[in-house]
């Protein structure tokens, strides 16, 4: 029989979590290996990866309430007291009605599949029951974790259980040294992409920017981004304003929904480009399954977190197809791009200076095709897939070398 592994996707709805686990899931198809998938929202592309048997519905077991941002990568609450007894509170909830039904009913999945590995892709606490499932069932888990994790007693159990940790960034593995992960259990493994899908393609922009109504000469700046406030639309769209007064050329590009377990954003991005006069300079589109017609398509891409994000996946697809990208240098994105050498870096939630440094890139045509091609360059020596899922497969291997025989066959 071949080694089954079950992967768990537990994240707020479709995004770079999910394009990640989309990639190992394919890979360990080519592997060998048998693919279970259990996800905790509707997504239609899976069953066009895997058959139904294959896949493990959690939906019934969702986390009460809309998501709470965790700390930052400081350990600071970006939302301060009431933030800390609004995690606290719904941590508890989560416990009492979802943590122990959820544990329960996953041991007998991993029982009833024969699964061999767990690989968990959203993180540590938000994973909580699915890591305590794996634990109790006796079978070796690998938990990627994508974001910062609380820093908390539960955390620092919870970080002893995995045979490994992954974390997607240099900055994600310190932070969970901080919160009292064992450090040889760490490793740091960045995302990858499929440089032949996310590659340089003038002919597929043009054709989109027409679709869109751009003008030949519009400079169209993209922001791919989940709605959810910590993402930073407000701070991108006080920056078009600002650029607005001097380049009539610039054109903003929005593409990102709501994740179906998120509040509403108040106010809603396009509610603040009324507010700012900017409405008609800015499109707004809903989530998009092929991501690299959106980078296509634009002549510069930004990344506005207002907290550190822990690795964005967005900033090194817009590499890998050769855009120019302006993000904040604190995170992942401090690690992934080289600043003016690949793209630029700009001072978390600083409006002001990202308007500085999208000038620039507007102004001179020049320097974003030299930082273009340059990040496409460092995205092939560094962020292709086949490194990343390699990585991946390496971890399995080796815990098939640690565990028992018996565990692997009939």
């Amino acid at each position: 029989m071949r080694p089954r592994i079950l992967y768990i996707e537990n994240g707020l709805g479709f995004g770079g979590a999910t394009r990640c686990l989309y990639s190992l899931v394919r890979a360990a198809l080519r592997h060998d290996y048998e693919p279970f998938v259990a996800i905790s929202y509707a997504d239609p592309d899976l069953t066009e990866r895997l058959d139904e048997q294959h896949i493990i519905d959690i939906r019934p077991f969702r986390r009460f309430g809309a998501a709470a941002e965790p700390p930052d990568a400081n350990g600071r609450w970006t939302a301060g007291l009431a933030g800390k007894m609004v995690g606290t509170t719904r941590n508890l909830l989560n416990a009492a009605a979802r943590d122990v039904p959820l544990t329960r009913f996953l041991k007998k999945q991993i029982k009833a599949h024969d699964i061999n590995i767990v690989h968990t892709n959203n993180g540590l606490l938000a994973n909580r029951a699915e890591i305590e499932a794996a634990s109790q069932a006796g079978v070796p888990l690998v938990a990627t974790v994508r974001g910062w994790e609380w820093p908390c007693h539960r955390t620092r159990n919870l970080a002893r259980l995995p045979w490994c940790i992954v974390a997607v960034s240099e900055a994600v593995r310190r932070d969970l040294l901080r919160v009292g992960a064992p450090q040889d259990a760490v490793i740091c493994l960045y995302d990858g992409i499929d440089l032949k899908q996310f590659t340089p393609d003038p002919h597929r922009g043009a054709v989109l920017r027409q679709e869109l109504g751009f003008r030949q000469q519009d400079i169209v700046v993209g922001l791919v981004a989940t709605l959810l406030p910590w993402k930073g639309h407000d701070v991108y769209l006080k920056a078009l304003h600002m650029l607005s007064r001097s380049h009539d050329a610039i054109r903003g590009l929005v593409v990102g929904g709501r994740p179906a377990n998120a509040a509403p954003m108040s106010p809603p991005p396009a509610e603040t480009a009324r507010h700012l006069n900017i409405a008609d300079r800015i499109t707004f589109l809903d989530h998009v399954l092929d991501p690299q017609n959106i980078y296509a398509a634009c002549d510069i891409v930004v990344h506005t977190s207002k907290r550190p994000e822990p690795f964005g996946l967005v900033v090194i697809e817009a590499m890998a197809c050769g855009r120019p990208v302006v993000a904040t240098q604190e995170g992942g994105p401090a690690e992934t791009i080289l600043d003016h050498q690949t793209g630029l870096l700009y001072p978390l939630g600083d409006h002001v200076a990202l308007a500085r440094a999208i000038g620039t890139l507007v102004s001179d045509h020049q320097l974003r095709d030299r930082l273009g091609q340059a990040a496409r360059k460092h995205a092939q020596r560094h962020f292709d897939e086949r490194r990343n899922i390699d990585g991946y497969f390496d971890l399995y291997s080796r815990i098939a070398a640690a565990t028992s025989a018996a565990q692997w066959c009939d």
